[in-house]
């Protein structure tokens, strides 16, 4: 068939409108290639299309092709063209919605180059050169026209008189694909409220040189040293409080800044960041910026006493905080955790220089216990790099360098503040072991009108060491100082905050729906099982119905009780990471990882570690639990999914002493008794 033009006309048969699909200038380029393209209906136009005077049926002519027409739907029917008559009575009945009346067409001869060609099924005669140059340089696509074939390549240019048959005429015996249901959707991320500001730009280098005086470690409690590696007498040290882009200096730029305060609000969300201190400005490229503090190599510059190279600190930082100015600047000093007005009466509501709520413990000294809504003053650290053996030892939690020695200064008093920290072992110095614990500033800081100098040094050295978890601008060994005013979130708390029972809540975990969730079972079904069929036996082929009955009886096993409590889950939640359905209850999981232990954040199932932000809500557990969470006992806790989508609760879980003998070593059974235990006797022989 030759047309003309293509123009935006409908199809007489649909009314279908079509668009201009141009391969020639590149315009309107799909992902498709051309040969996946797809063919429009014939336009009402297509009747009028004559073929030219010179395209004769004379085989004997090289330059002139001999077309022939045959129809889809009868292969025998054939016609010629000649000069000035019609090539179908009525073409439009070619519309792809009439497939029994759809005829194949020919390509164009070369006398004609600007007709065009359309058609499913064609026989030709012709040189390569010839029909090279019947290539269309315009193609309709439109989403509801059937699917056609291009002509061929010269290369591919059959012999005279031989049909192009289409692929589905040419593979009827194959059996038709199966429709494949989409995998399912990826697992969403957790509702973020707060999301972290811009970083502000980077200071410009500069050294600024700059010394501590600290005071003796007389108690190594406080330092975490064995006795004979900690400092008898007062040192001071010289350091550098500027900033290279090689990550030396004390100043921490701002994005890293935001790096570690995000990360504790990822690791320990039972302190809620509600102001930060102890930020400074300094000068940059495009004006002032700000900056925190990190921890950066020093040296000793004076010592005092005769054992001056015992216990000299390798990495020191400080810290000013300026009450009065930070309190002027903040805008949310004026308000409690209530939301009341306390201007000019105990910023931020925190309780100055006291205990939030004093409890005696067993040696008679009063210990802080902290409820929801009580604001405090916490001094935290965290390292900026983490070597890969540290990653798969513990979260990225609070952790202090080695040998943390901390010296608090207001006005002209100074004082030593012991803490929770790791300890240097005997058996091998270079080691610490223990738990690292927040510090809790506000009992020392009584007048809020004078500024407080935090110092701090310790024994971890600050070098350039090249790990897979480099990070740009810091050095391994270089930890960020975090002070801010924070609020405490009991347990009970969190749940609600995280389930979005709390309007206001920053982190809300996402719950998958139950269509989707089983979809993802149905996925990790197939890749858990692994079907063995013996080839030898005609009963056990693929295509039997043993062997679709095989594959019918596929099941899952889940547990109902949470593995943390042993009690059945309320709440089931997984971590998005984790490659395994079973789920543990969100509630047990924020009471245990309350304390600080070295197993805190742990999957309770894969133990990798999970924090509160990648925890996601599963909709299929929590069905299974709504509908048999009553049956649920330590007893009887496995649920059986099946492929189908369905499940049922299993008997009682098998014990080792079920099938004992009550009279184990006696002979004063019954006989019932003693043949129930013949029966359990199995005799080889």
């Amino acid at each position: 068939t030759f047309l003309n033009k293509m123009s935006r006309k409908s199809c007489q048969m649909c009314n279908t409108k079509r668009r201009r699909w141009d391969l020639s200038n590149g315009s309107n380029v799909a992902a498709q290639s051309p040969k996946d393209a797809t063919l429009h209906c014939f336009p009402k136009q297509a009747n009028k299309a004559k073929i030219p005077a010179d395209a004769t049926s004379n085989t004997n002519d090289e330059t002139t092709p001999a077309v022939s027409i045959t129809a889809a739907s009868n292969p025998n029917r054939t016609s010629t063209a000649s000069s000035g008559e019609p090539l179908l009575e009525n073409i439009g009945k070619n519309c792809h919605h009439d497939s029994k009346n759809a005829a194949a067409v020919a390509p164009r001869p070369a006398e004609s180059p600007d007709n065009k060609y359309r058609g499913a099924s064609i026989t030709q005669e012709a040189s390569a050169k010839q029909v090279s140059n019947h290539f269309d340089d315009v193609i309709d696509l439109t989403a509801d026209s059937p699917p056609h074939e291009l002509p061929l390549s010269p290369n591919e240019a059959p012999a005279s008189n031989e049909t192009i048959k289409r692929d589905d005429e040419q593979n009827d015996e194959a059996p038709s694909p199966q429709p494949v249901s989409p995998p399912a959707s990826p697992i969403p991320f957790a509702k973020i409220s707060n999301r972290p500001p811009s970083p502000r730009p980077k200071p410009r280098p500069i050294s600024e040189m700059s010394s501590l005086r600290f005071l003796p470690d007389t108690n190594p409690i406080f330092s975490g040293s064995l006795i004979s590696f900690a400092r008898k007498t007062s040192c001071r040290v010289s350091f550098d409080a500027g900033f290279h882009l090689d990550g030396s200096g004390s100043c921490l730029d701002d994005a890293l800044c935001i790096d570690v305060s995000e990360r504790l609000k990822m690791w320990d969300p039972y302190w809620m960041i509600i102001e930060e201190l102890g930020a400074r400005n300094v000068n940059s490229t495009d004006g002032t910026t700000n900056v925190g503090t990190r921890t950066t190599a020093c040296m000793a510059e004076q010592r005092f006493g005769a054992e001056s190279n015992t216990g000299n600190p390798s990495s020191c930082a400080s810290i000013l905080i300026n009450m009065p100015d930070e309190i002027s600047r903040s805008s949310s000093s004026n308000r409690d955790s209530t939301g009341r007005s306390i201007a000019g009466y105990r910023p931020w509501g925190v309780k100055w220089g006291k205990l939030a709520n004093p409890q005696p413990n067993e040696k008679g000294k009063h210990r802080d216990r902290f409820q929801t809504g009580d604001r405090r003053l916490i001094f935290r650290t965290l390292p900026l790099q983490r070597s890969p053996e540290d990653t798969k030892k513990r979260a990225d939690c609070h952790l202090w360098p080695k040998g943390t020695f901390i010296q608090l200064r207001y006005g002209k008093s100074e004082k030593v503040l012991p803490i929770l920290q790791r300890k240097q072992q005997s058996h091998a110095d270079q080691e610490w072991k223990g738990i690292s614990h927040p510090l809790d500033l506000t009992v020392e800081v009584v007048n809020i009108n004078t500024p407080y100098e935090i110092k701090l040094c310790s024994k971890e050295v600050v070098e350039n060491k090249a790990t897979d978890n480099n990070v740009q601008g810091t050095l391994m060994g270089s930890y960020g100082l975090h002070v801010a005013i924070c609020e405490y979130v009991a347990p009970d708390a969190l749940y609600d905050r995280l389930m979005g029972a709390i309007a206001g809540s920053e982190v809300i975990i996402p719950k998958i729906p139950l269509r989707k969730a089983k979809k993802m079972a149905k996925e990790y079904l197939a890749d858990q099982t692994v079907s063995i069929l013996d080839s030898d036996d005609e009963g056990n082929d693929v295509n039997s119905d043993q062997g679709k009955r095989a594959g019918e009886d596929k099941s899952l096993t889940f547990s109902l009780l949470c593995n943390i409590s042993k009690t059945a889950m309320q709440t089931p939640v997984r971590g998005r990471n984790c490659k395994h359905m079973q789920c543990f209850d969100l509630k047990n999981y924020l009471i245990a990882n309350e304390n600080l232990t070295g197993g805190r954040w742990r999957c309770g199932v894969c133990e990798s570690f999970v924090n509160v932000r990648d925890l996601v809500h599963c909709g299929l557990f929590k069905a299974m639990l709504d509908d048999l969470g009553g049956q649920v006992s330590g007893a009887r806790d496995r649920v059986s999914y099946r492929s189908d989508g369905t499940w049922k609760l299993k008997d009682e879980n098998r014990l080792r002493y079920r099938n004992k003998r009550k009279n184990e070593g006696g002979g004063n059974g019954s006989a019932a008794t003693k043949a129930a235990a013949s029966d359990d006797v199995i005799e080889l022989l």
